[in-house]
């Protein structure tokens, strides 16, 4: 989807939910995941995100730099048997879609390239591991070669793509699902707020829901979070910051709609560019069980 429909769509939700968000009282609602095993659920995710400083994409004889990225998928998700406290599903790839800015490349490179990554993407299997909250816990990515070093390369990149889309899906329920007066404190490393990374990133991130509206069983929920973010162990560090809006549904447990936005700037630095990432974007359940 082009970035300018990405942004009217966030801004017209924040505008829809701000309207929503009156003095109510959401005490003692119980919000749990319903998954059961066998059910299918599709989603659709779309993000639009701008990197500034440029993000490489390289296949094995091409390697172009990428400063605006708009990247699409439709996931198709079997729900399997539980296996302790983690939730396994596998999640096809029906269809994907990448388009991207190139200042420095050339046009016909630049669709060669992102082509490519379609063609990787499409067919493709998401394995997750879901905690029974809603956390997620493992992403892998099946059915895309990784048998040489660029290959590998190209295959971990693809991966860190697929954790900012699934990370619209991650709102974890508030312990034993009984939502409170103040809300709720999401667990562990929120993936909504890292950057992609091989090198992984080390953060103290916090991020806070709230229930800000109810019609029938649709709860609405208020995302914010913030924090400082470091890639891998000697990267420049960054303040991130995150708001979203989301709907699910107390009947089925499920998360039916998610919109964010998200921040990453340098800090403690003379660049004149601050802006390391800026993500919008969407996830819609297209299909119910």
């Amino acid at each position: 989807m082009p970035r300018l429909l990405l942004r009217a769509l966030a801004v017209a939700s924040l505008i829809a939910w701000a309207g929503s968000a009156v003095a109510q009282d959401f005490d003692n609602l119980i919000l749990r995941y319903g998954w059961r095993e066998g059910d299918t659920l599709s989603y659709r995710l779309q993000a639009y995100l701008g990197t500034p400083r440029g993000h490489s994409f390289i296949i094995d004889n091409a390697h172009i730099r990428l400063t605006e990225l708009t990247i699409g998928v439709v996931v198709r998700c079997t729900v399997a048997a539980p296996r302790w406290d983690a939730q396994p599903m596998d999640c096809a790839i029906d269809s994907a879609e990448l388009a991207g800015v190139a200042p420095t490349d050339p046009p016909d490179e630049v669709h060669r390239v992102l082509m490519h990554y379609d063609a990787l993407l499409e067919g493709g299997m998401v394995q997750l591991e879901w905690t029974s909250s809603g956390r997620i816990r493992m992403l892998d990515l099946e059915g895309v070669s990784k048998d040489t070093p660029r290959r590998a390369r190209v295959h971990e990149h693809l991966r860190q793509l697929l954790l900012r889309l699934f990370s619209l899906l991650e709102i974890e329920m508030p312990p034993d699902g009984l939502v409170g007066p103040e809300g709720w404190r999401q667990r562990g490393d929120p993936i909504a707020l890292r950057v992609p990374s091989r090198n992984g990133s080390m953060s103290g991130a916090k991020l806070d829901h709230r229930v800000v509206g109810v019609s029938g069983d649709v709860v609405e929920i208020a995302s914010s979070g913030d924090g400082a973010l470091r890639q891998g162990s000697v990267g420049p560090l960054m303040d991130t910051r995150l708001e979203g809006q989301a709907r699910f549904d107390m009947d089925q447990g499920l998360l039916l709609y998610n919109t964010q936005e998200f921040h990453a700037e340098l800090i403690n630095t003379t660049a004149t560019q601050r802006l390391y990432l800026w993500q919008v974007g969407e996830a819609a359940l297209i299909e119910e069980p």
